[in-house]
């Protein structure tokens, strides 16, 4: 993921960059809907001040669980939390 500050707007800006080595559309498009859903329970949890966010993906689609994806998001965000706070 790449990110940083956006402090023009009111709220986190998310886009996905999910290439064709990760699988076939409804794989990738699968892929994008749990990282959203992760995100978004993440967000009512913790709400982040306005960010700009880019994420990717390098495992295919059979080597990437729900668990592995809601780990590695989990983790991302409270990286992103502590660089706010301090």
């Amino acid at each position: 993921c790449t990110w940083c500050p956006y402090p023009e707007s009111t709220a986190t800006c998310v886009a996905f960059a999910i290439g064709r080595a990760h699988g076939p559309a409804v794989a990738r498009h699968r892929t994008v809907r749990r990282l959203r859903a992760i995100l978004r329970d993440l967000d009512r949890a913790h709400p982040l001040p306005p960010t700009l966010m880019l994420i990717g993906s390098r495992l295919r689609q059979d080597e990437l669980t729900f668990d592995i994806m809601r780990t590695e998001m989990t983790s991302l965000y409270h990286q992103i939390s502590q660089h706010y706070n301090g």
